[in-house]
């Protein structure tokens, strides 16, 4: 496989480089291209702990990282590199930036350990950053909305030049992904069943889970699969979205949907890359709602908008997508298809004045702007930067 030059891509992502901070994302998103990038006119120390050895040797004496940032009393910047792999250091982060040391710039891509294991967080004195594969308005000129929905758009896919070059790089990313994030971290007890559980749970992409029934289908218990969900969400490699309900309590009992952090990743892990998406079918639709969901989480956290995401579901009718915030909520309806008609645009909106929605945005491949039934009808790219300007 020839790799071509790699290309760098203006980012959405801004932490405020007044003081440290965490940058989690799932491998391969650009964490460590994006830094050395912003940090580029900076006196700055990498530290890899994807470096076995040095890993290792911080695992068995962590006070030798206090130690050896120390020894380097002239640097601005610390740039650690997947800190979950050993928690501990944080500890020693935290005293160093007590005691007046440079900033930290801490990347990740996996939380489970610093949430599950009670990590020093660092109380504040770092803000927490996400990063996602590019969105359109980052590809740039470069965006093709077919190319998308069929490889994703990880930053190292843009390096190939063949599509057989982007599949082996995909099905390499899912098999790496198992060797070095789920078995290395000892995140689950089985292998095999985790394995399967992955296709499976590619093929329910963007669909209601339940939890039982996935259990059945892979001769596993329902809390077992519902664990294996959860561990995706902690790997960052995807995220559940609740339903809408006025009682969290009631919207936790019902149906979640999960979404895979990148369409390219999820049809490797599917095995479907090999087929290609038409126009007008309902296979290109639902990667087209994939996608903009998507789209959508990745300018909330770049934007710093905090919306709830959520979707509804009153057992006939759906609405896509739920953006919540205090007494705002969005409800937001994808279309693909050329024309949307007025039919569809008014049921719509009484199922949003059932929510009680403040707005209701209709997002589609091609719609001209224009106002029906209190909607408002949007290109989606227009939408988004009405929505997170």
């Amino acid at each position: 496989m020839q790799k071509l030059r790699s290309m760098v891509f203006p980012r959405l992502c801004a932490p405020l480089l007044s003081s440290s901070f965490f940058l989690f994302g799932a491998r391969a998103t650009g964490k460590s291209t994006f830094l050395r990038s912003c940090l580029e006119q900076a006196r700055v120390l990498w530290i890899d702990l994807l470096d076995p050895e040095l890993e290792e040797r911080f695992l068995q004496h962590p006070r030798l990282f206090y130690d050896h940032v120390k020894q380097h009393p002239d640097v601005e910047w610390v740039v650690l590199d997947e800190v979950q792999k050993c928690p501990l250091l944080l500890n020693y982060v935290h005293k160093l930036i007590e005691e007046g040391g440079p900033k930290f710039s801490l990347t990740g891509s996996s939380a489970r350990k610093l949430r599950r294991g009670a990590a020093n967080l660092l109380a504040g004195r770092a803000l927490l950053n996400e990063m996602y594969p590019l969105t359109a308005a980052e590809q740039g000129e470069r965006f093709h909305l077919m190319e998308v929905l069929h490889w994703g758009s990880l930053p190292g896919l843009f390096a190939f030049g063949s599509d057989e070059e982007r599949k082996a790089y995909l099905s390499a990313y899912a098999h790496t992904y198992l060797r070095e994030e789920i078995l290395a971290e000892q995140l689950v007890r089985r292998m095999l069943p985790f394995r399967r559980f992955l296709e499976v749970s590619a093929q329910c992409h963007a669909t209601q889970l339940s939890f039982r029934k996935l259990g059945r289908e892979l001769q596993l218990d329902g809390k077992t699969v519902q664990s294996y969900f959860e561990v995706l969400e902690d790997t960052l490699v995807g995220f559940l979205l609740y339903p809408h309900h006025t009682s969290l309590r009631k919207s936790l009992t019902r149906p979640p949907k999960f979404y895979f952090f990148d369409l390219g990743v999820q049809r490797a892990l599917a095995k479907t890359l090999d087929s290609r998406f038409a126009r007008r079918t309902s296979a290109f639709g639902d990667a087209f709602e994939s996608f903009v969901i998507l789209e959508i989480k990745r300018h909330n956290s770049y934007s710093k908008k905090d919306y709830t995401l959520e979707y509804f579901s009153d057992g006939r009718n759906e609405i896509d997508l739920i953006l919540s915030s205090g007494r705002e909520r969005i409800a937001i309806e994808i279309k693909s298809s050329d024309q949307v008609r007025d039919s569809e645009i008014e049921k719509f909106s009484k199922l949003a004045d059932s929510i009680e929605a403040s707005r209701k945005v209709l997002m589609s491949l091609d719609q001209l702007q224009r106002n029906h039934h209190g909607v408002e009808c949007l290109q989606w790219q227009s939408a988004i930067v009405e929505l997170f300007a």
